[in-house]
């Protein structure tokens, strides 16, 4: 069987379309959440200010591999539909293969790694918590920020200054990462999967100290500065308890698609076509991910959701006037805590 012809069968059969179309659906409604809630966190500014720029550097990666996919796919399909009567229209550059995994594959790492940030950024708010909100050192998440993405960039940059990157003519009837030689199930074991385990137990011990410290704060302390206390290791406890269950889905997440792509490097396939289709399917764990991720953050984060609520739903609170409007009776300690909430993360 020649290239195109092999091209032909992989790219042209129902089942991978249908299977790029779904994934070019999700990747959509991934677009819109992400940037619903980015717009939240950076208008109405939740959270601290170092968490706020760890979660915004986290969405940066989402939407680079959502970008990515949905590009690959809908190339994939622009092929088909202008491929005329030549299969050999389907046929894709290597060079093009090489670049595309490249960016794609350098993302995933960046997930990880910043749920490791924000894991320590959570344990510094929770031991500091009495004097956390009242100091912004910006230069630590942006520091961070910086170690994270030197991987990814050195790779990426290794990879468009490759001599030969740009002299390849090869042809591939079906681009994917293991002809790009940038999924290795190995490496991970190797080195991911430590991290992962790492952010699972500093998630999970970080919320198990906020609910120690808040079943043993002193009741002769003074009632305001009590409850002050309390409302700040709620809030602490709050936002770690959303933190904790993105951290531990995603490691599980990981852990998937590793085995998957771990799978599909030791099976045996007599076609590509069958390969892809197993291929493009295991695509589908990070658009899910970041899907559940979306759902989580809304569901989990009161800010948010009664943000969203607003937006979506018509408000049937009654608006005050300057005209001969009563306004409701309004408990101090109710507004106390509104007015903190809105500054405290």
């Amino acid at each position: 069987m020649d290239k195109c012809e092999d091209a032909y069968l992989t790219t042209s059969n129902p089942v991978i379309i249908t299977v790029w179309i779904g994934l070019i659906i999700q990747n959509f409604m991934c677009f819109y959440g992400l940037l619903l809630i980015t717009y939240f966190l950076i208008k109405y500014k939740f959270y601290h200010l170092h968490l706020r720029i760890l979660i915004c550097n986290l969405h940066f990666a989402f939407f680079i591999r959502t970008f990515g996919t949905t590009y690959r796919g809908f190339d994939f399909l622009v092929k088909l539909i202008t491929k005329k009567n030549d299969n050999c229209n389907l046929l894709q550059d290597k060079a093009y293969c090489l670049i595309i995994s490249t960016i794609n594959g350098s993302s995933v790492s960046v997930f990880l790694y910043t749920f490791a940030a924000i894991s320590i950024e959570r344990i510094v708010a929770s031991v500091f918590y009495k004097k956390y909100e009242t100091y912004s050192i910006i230069f630590l998440p942006f520091l961070a920020i910086f170690l994270i993405w030197i991987q990814p960039v050195l790779r990426i940059y290794k990879t468009f200054t490759n001599p030969t990157l740009w002299t390849n003519i090869d042809k591939l009837p079906y681009c994917n990462s293991f002809t790009a030689k940038q999924a290795d199930p190995i490496i991970f074991f190797k080195t991911d999967f430590p991290i992962c385990i790492i952010v699972f137990f500093l998630n999970i011990s970080i919320y198990l100290y906020c609910r120690y410290r808040l079943r043993n704060i002193d009741d002769t302390k003074i009632m305001d500065n009590r409850l002050t206390v309390k409302f700040e290791l709620k809030e602490i406890l709050s936002s770690t308890l959303l933190v904790t269950i993105l951290g531990i889905i995603y490691a599980i997440d990981l852990a998937l698609n590793t085995i998957f792509i771990y799978i599909l490097s030791i099976t045996d396939y007599k076609s590509n076509k069958n390969f892809a289709i197993d291929k493009e399917l295991s695509a589908y764990i990070i658009p899910v991910y970041i899907l559940i991720y979306i759902g989580i953050f809304i569901t989990l984060s009161d800010k948010i959701k009664e943000k969203m609520i607003g937006i979506f739903c018509k408000s049937k609170r009654t608006v005050l006037s300057k005209s001969n409007t009563i306004v409701p009776a309004t408990n101090e300690v109710e507004k106390y805590f509104q007015i903190y909430n809105n500054t405290w993360a």
